[in-house]
């Protein structure tokens, strides 16, 4: 962090409290804002009541003055009326209805929009026409004018649009919400994470009245949801103006109806929420698909997707599925004459995007918490006041329609934005710096407030927090409990994979029951035929009946048009293993430090046949290593086998997804663990590691260019360190592949180059890094001084510390498993550490974890 003499802070034109505008403003008749927070804050100062308005805004005033039995009171409900009257797309009608509105606030004449080329046109015309036929706030402040006789202050000129000021008089007052002098602003308190800023919010409120707290917050923010979650598990009330589109049963509502015009991909996952006893449905076959399956707990919503695009929207909204929660929408489509209409796609559609458009008032409360948003209102009248994110979400954007002054719109909003930071007796800014490894970059009008350009929250005056604002007391009360606790002594590669990158992922994998997969059902069936095969070879001459039953078990997961891919596939499959197996004779009947579970295997069970082999899908628990696992073939002590239905990698890509020093976005430990292990029982034995790939030349099968041995890739261990294999001859000699290499080599000669390596070690580096490593301009030196400074020997020497790199990149040494084996223990270590506080999340990518819908990333 900088020195605290070095961080400069925000300093801002000071603003008027509202106590101090009431003062200004108590002996006026009328006071007008824009902003009708700051108007209802003022009359609530009133020490006596006043006859008529006091302070209030120019459309409240101009609608009240309107003698109609028929006033239209939002932009919602002005669209309403136009569809009604005119026979115009939805879309294309609030496309002009938003443009007619915006030019006539902006211009103070709706007629301005037809000057325009691209806007004069029928539609505009007739639509134009429609509104200024009715009363609504807009045509309200074109016919009404304050009288003179009124003393009339305004608060905020700068806030009134050229409507707006139509209304006011010629004689009154402008009071300026801004002093002369400038404040200094509160530092931002920088978290590391949203967890942390909202559990400090909650601890912070819980000892506060929630009528004194204002939360500041972008609407469609995760800390928006976050601080709505936290409030309500702790019962504290907050008030917030909810919209209809965050009634859970209208989501609901019309995935339903989506879900009932396509229904050929349903899985049963997509309908669960629908089924009264959802409990009773199995959480694996979530992936399955609707059609495949007898559940009796399914037939109920397999027949209501059958029935729905025959029935009306007021026949579905009256289902017991939604349990009579949607008043507020069947009120939207009876406005909208949809209620008695047939459903279709084309009028859902028309729906969701009137519903997207406009904000439908749902529920709303008047008591606790106030949660604002920041492009909202620049008044809150609460005395504690929590900014949160604060980034460039807050900074709002000016439209390019030809009417739009943008100088005087970014002269709004800064004004406003300075207003906003300074509500209430209290402050705080809560920001985070960096979420998902990128920097968070502050609201723009933040270089309003100081010299020179702000580019994270860091370069202003800040602390960084890890405990609560207003108190240290914790947000959560803990009890100690005394427990027995097992410390992990084994984990699976699977784990191991997840827990390096995402510990949270792999917490909640171990939480909730996960689905059956499509590739894990097809790789499982892949598994029971090899073992099969290796007991029964006899089944060579079954395929097709095999076949057939691979895809009856699939069939949960497949339509019936990708039968006949699959079954090529699965053809292709078992003929490669068939293939491979028989030229892989087992050394080893039973092998050493592996344990054979009998579980289910599908084709044993479907021909009636027993599995006794104890070296197809043998299991090993090491708690020396601290490995567990199954090795789906073991072939000798030097080679160990694993089938894969999926691509093919090569062996850089897998070493490299086994580094545990960088660990990447998707690790893979599963050769380094099952080599750790199998070299427990065979110290000083080459290992080979084999991944199967028998779907890797289906193209070639296809197209008649069979290559069966491209479905093999051999992973190679060594049980010494590299240090001392790369100083032998045999490398040496491999290492004369090319001319300019094999020309320096003879002339160094073995001796001097066994000489050069003998007290050195290769850095683990890539081979285009170790060109400008120490160790490499040596060689050259050496070579030099042995054979002449000619450019040949340079490039060579360049080029055999490449060779030497890819060598290493290639292959595993003992001090790879070593340093594995050292790995592995420490995160066995810091699972039970984790256990014991709480699994972070890490620097991760949502689409390379399992459990992204749980996971909050920046946590």
């Amino acid at each position: 962090m900088k020195d605290e003499e070095k961080q400069p802070s925000l300093k801002s034109q000071e603003v008027k409290s509202i106590e101090r505008l009431y003062e200004q403003v108590r002996d006026y008749d009328l006071v007008l804002t824009v902003d009708a927070p700051l108007a209802d804050a003022i009359n609530t100062r009133l020490e006596q009541p006043k006859l008529g308005l006091f302070a209030t805004t120019p459309r409240r005033w101009a609608l009240n003055k309107m003698d109609s039995d028929e006033i239209i009171e939002n932009d919602r409900d002005l669209f309403l009326n136009i569809v009604n009257h005119l026979d115009i797309d939805w879309k294309r009608t609030a496309h002009i209805l938003e443009n007619i509105l915006d030019c006539w606030k902006e211009t103070g004449d709706p007629d301005n929009i037809l000057r325009e080329e691209m806007f004069d046109d029928q539609e505009t015309k007739s639509v134009l026409k429609v509104i200024q036929s009715t009363v609504n706030p807009y045509t309200a402040l074109e016919r009404h004018t304050l009288p003179e006789s009124k003393k009339v202050a305004v608060i905020a000129f700068h806030q009134f649009n050229a409507l707006d000021k139509k209304i006011l008089p010629d004689d009154h007052d402008v009071i300026s919400p801004f002093l002369e002098r400038k404040d200094e602003q509160p530092h931002f308190d920088i978290f590391n994470s949203s967890a942390e800023m909202v559990e400090t919010v909650l601890s912070s409120v819980k000892r506060l009245e929630p009528e004194d707290v204002g939360v500041v917050v972008e609407k469609g923010s995760q800390y928006n949801y976050l601080i709505q979650a936290g409030l309500r598990s702790n019962d504290i009330p907050y008030m917030l103006s909810r919209d209809i589109t965050e009634n859970e049963a209208l989501r609901n509502f019309m995935n339903l109806i989506r879900l009932a015009f396509f229904k050929r991909g349903i899985k049963i996952g997509e309908v669960k929420s629908f089924v009264e006893d959802e409990q009773k449905i199995d959480p694996k076959i979530s992936e399955y698909f609707l059609r495949s399956s007898i559940d009796p707990a399914l037939i109920g919503i397999k027949k209501k997707l059958d029935e729905l695009p025959e029935m009306t929207f007021q026949e579905i909204l009256k289902d017991d599925i939604f349990e009579n929660e949607l008043e507020e929408l069947e009120n939207q489509l009876e406005k909208l004459g949809l209620l008695d209409k047939k459903i279709t796609l084309r009028l859902l559609n028309s729906l969701s995007y009137y519903l997207n458009t406009f904000d439908v008032p749902s529920e709303s409360t008047d008591r606790g918490v106030l949660i604002a948003s920041p492009k909202t209102s620049a008044y809150i009248d609460r005395s504690v006041i929590f900014y949160i994110g604060m980034d460039t979400s807050w900074t709002p954007e000016s439209s390019a329609r030809p009417w739009v002054d943008k100088d005087k719109f970014d002269h709004k909003k800064r004004n406003d934005f300075k207003i906003l930071l300074q509500n209430g007796q209290q402050r705080y800014f809560l920001v985070q710096d960096r979420v998902m490894d990128q920097n968070v970059t502050p609201s723009f009008y933040f270089n309003e407030f100081t010299e020179g350009e702000i580019e994270s929250f860091r370069d202003l005056k800040h602390e960084l927090r890890k405990k609560e604002l207003i108190s240290e007391e914790r947000a959560f009360s803990k009890e100690h409990i005394e427990v027995d606790e097992h410390r992990k002594e084994m984990m699976s590669q699977t784990a191991l994979n997840a827990l390096s990158y995402c510990p949270k992922d792999q917490f909640f994998s171990e939480l909730i029951d996960t689905s059956d997969k499509p590739y894990f059902r097809k790789g499982t069936l892949f598994h029971d035929f090899a073992e099969y095969y290796v007991n029964h070879p006899e089944v060579e001459e079954e395929l097709e009946e095999v076949v057939q039953k691979m895809i009856e078990h699939m069939s949960p997961f497949i339509e019936e048009y990708e039968r006949i891919g699959l079954r090529t596939q699965f053809l292709i499959g078992v003929k490669n293993l068939i293939a491979f197996l028989k030229n892989s004779e087992p050394g080893l009947k039973e092998p050493k430090g592996y344990v054979k579970k009998y579980t289910e295997n599908i084709f044993a069970e479907h021909f009636g046949e027993e599995i006794n082999t104890k070296f197809t899908e043998s299991s090993f628990y090491n708690k020396k290593v601290g490995a567990k696992g199954k090795v789906d073939l073991i072939l000798d002590k030097d080679h160990i086998v694993d089938h894969k239905s999926g691509r093919k990698k090569s062996i850089y890509q897998i070493i490299r997804d086994s580094d545990i020093e960088d660990i990447g976005r998707k690790p893979d430990f599963q050769a380094k663990m099952y080599i750790a292990h199998h070299r427990h029982h065979h110290p000083d034995t080459p290992i080979t590691f084999t991944f199967y790939h028998l779907l890797e030349n289906s193209d070639e099968v296809v197209t008649g260019e069979d290559s069966p041995e491209q479905n093999e890739l051999e992973i190679k261990y060594h049980p010494r360190k590299f240090d001392h294999i790369f100083q032998k001859e045999k490398i040496f000699e491999s290492l004369k592949s090319s001319k300019n290499r094999k020309k320096v080599l003879d002339k160094l000669g073995y001796n001097r180059y066994r000489n050069f390596f003998e007290d050195r070690s290769l850095p683990e580096v890539d081979k285009q890094e170790i060109k400008n490593k120490d160790i490499t301009t040596e060689f050259i030196n050496f070579a030099q001084s042995k054979i002449g400074s000619y450019k040949y020997v340079k490039k060579a020497c360049k080029s055999i510390m490449r060779e030497l790199v890819k060598y290493r990149k290639n292959l595993l040494f003992k001090d790879d498993i070593d340093d594995f084996e050292t790995f592995l223990q420490e995160q066995i270590k810091k699972y039970d550490e984790y256990r014991r506080s709480n699994f972070p999340v890490g620097d991760v990518d949502l689409d390379k974890i399992e459990n992204k819908d749980l996971v909050i990333v920046d946590e």
